[in-house]
């Protein structure tokens, strides 16, 4: 049995529904996600109170949602509100309307809250320890300086890109004034909290649909290859370079800007210029995109309050260990391959020369490398790469994603090869060689455990000056394992230049 978890975040332009699955074991997997432009916070203006047609805009989207939690038999649904209605004088309208005609009674966030659960859905899924975390939403924004995975300092910042845009721009093209205008409130805003403007050279996370959609346009602009906004890393001169190119530009050429979704043409400039007055201040290092905020940070909130385990394993470990359940891997198998690989990798190093970085991605490669006979059995290799490339594991980035399917898969393989190409603009010089070295690893870990019994229990590797020699720790018959393994020693040959013997 599961429990079926909806969460509702309802915001100032949008609402969202995420939808978790939890099983018994830890697994947790995500069902669905839905999103509604209900711009709740249009026309508030400075009095600061919803009107009416934004209001039913909301409830008609959150009956929708009600809809959905119960024709997918929802066990717990947790529904949050943030700016638009913390700030609106008239809260209890809405609030009332909404119970009244959905049963789903709302919690309003403080700011601090928001906050919180914007950090808490970034550190639980990017592997940074220290920076910023911008969420820009429609009326307000959401700023977190944080070091050693820990909170320092947290605001919540009274503009928006829907209320910055209604009080300084035209909605179809705002003139020099109205942007130096805007430009200069926001700056204002910034240089009142204590530790803005000191560089430390800290990396900016990003939250939020209109910094989510600066980021495709980025990726458009670059061609990038691989279409994943999680953990995307954008230069800061970019982001600027944006801003300045469309700051001037009327409404319809926005709305055909390449990667710019037609609904957020109107606020986009307001959004764009908070993250570019931030960058003028503060100089942050670079930015980082999260596709995880404020429903992650409350979805993970749950998890460390149902699962005592949770907040003891890294980001990436509990990623791997959910992937594992979710793809049905024998851990038990898996992890031998993973002590064996370790092992190997150590012993190695003279041969190698590779570091704790590539460890890692042996680490993901090892665990993972029975991932794509979810798929079929026969090219599994092949479709370790597909399984890879196209999930989603937190504390990874492109790259080392990419690199870790890499390892698992059939490298000369056609379809491979020709991914290889499809993503050259992401890898580095060097990296096949990484990878052929992580693959011959892995395929000898693996081999060592044909049976999947466990039965080598470690090996003594000897680098000789024209061989090396991998030495089989058992109590009982290994024939199989050694004879399986040997079968690499001409693709280890050529890779390190050195036969191989296993004994």
């Amino acid at each position: 049995m599961s429990e079926k978890i909806g969460i509702i975040d309802l915001g100032s332009n949008s609402i969202r529904l995420m939808l978790m699955d939890v099983y018994k074991n830890g697994d947790y997997k995500l069902i669905d996600e839905v999103k509604e432009m209900v711009r709740l916070s249009e026309n508030m203006g400075p009095e600061k109170v919803l009107k009416l047609p934004a209001i039913e805009r909301t409830v008609n989207g959150i009956r929708f949602f009600k809809k959905i939690c119960d024709n997918d038999k929802i066990t717990r649904i947790i529904a949050v509100a943030t700016a638009a209605i913390r700030d609106a004088k008239n809260k209890d309208l809405i609030m009332r309307k909404l119970y009244t005609s959905t049963n789903i009674n709302f919690k309003i966030l403080t700011g601090m809250e928001e906050c919180y659960y914007d950090f808490l859905g970034v550190i639980r899924t990017i592997d940074i320890p220290s920076g910023y975390i911008m969420d820009i939403g429609g009326a307000s924004t959401q700023l977190i300086k944080f070091k050693n995975n820990s909170i320092i300092d947290c605001y919540s910042l009274p503009m928006g890109t829907t209320t910055l845009a209604e009080r300084f721009l035209d909605r179809d093209k705002s003139s020099e004034e109205q942007i130096s205008n805007m430009e200069r409130y926001i700056k204002e805003e910034f240089l009142s909290l204590p530790w803005i403007g000191k560089d430390e050279d800290l990396p900016l996370i990003c939250v939020g649909g209109t910094l989510r959609n600066l980021c495709k346009v980025d990726m458009h602009r670059r061609n990038y290859s691989y279409k994943k906004i999680h953990n995307y890393i954008m230069d800061t001169a970019s982001a600027v370079e944006i801003y300045d190119d469309y700051k001037f530009s009327d409404l319809k050429t926005r709305q055909n800007i390449p990667g710019l979704s037609k609904e957020r043409a109107d606020i986009f400039l307001s959004g764009i210029g908070i993250l570019k007055c931030f960058i003028e201040i503060n100089q942050p290092k670079n930015i980082v995109m999260s596709g995880c905020g404020l429903r992650d940070g409350i979805f993970f909130d749950y998890l460390i309050k149902t699962q005592s385990n949770y907040l003891k394993t890294s980001v990436l470990q509990a990623s791997l260990d959910n992937a594992m359940k979710y793809y049905h891997i024998n851990e038990a198998h898996a992890y031998q391959v993973w002590k064996l690989g370790q092992s190997i990798f150590e012993q190695l190093k003279p041969l190698h020369n590779l570091g704790e970085w590539e460890k890692k991605l042996l680490t993901v490669a090892t665990l993972l490398h029975d991932c794509g006979v979810t798929i079929n059995y026969y090219d599994k290799h092949k479709h370790n790469f597909y399984v890879i490339s196209n999930s989603t594991f937190y504390g990874l980035d492109h790259r080392e994603i990419l690199l870790s399917a890499f390892a698992t898969s059939a490298y000369q393989h056609p379809d491979i090869q020709n991914a290889r190409q499809r993503y050259e603009n992401i890898l580095q010089d060097g990296d096949d060689a990484i990878v052929k070295k992580l693959a011959v690893i892995l395929r000898l870990a693996e081999s060592l455990d044909k049976s999947e019994l466990g039965i080598v229990k470690d090996v003594i590797c000897n680098i000789n000056q024209n061989e090396v020699v991998i030495k089989v720790i058992s109590g009982e018959n290994t024939q199989l394992e050694i004879a399986n393994a040997s079968k690499y020693a001409q693709q280890f040959y050529r890779i390190f230049n050195k036969k191989l013997r296993v004994l």
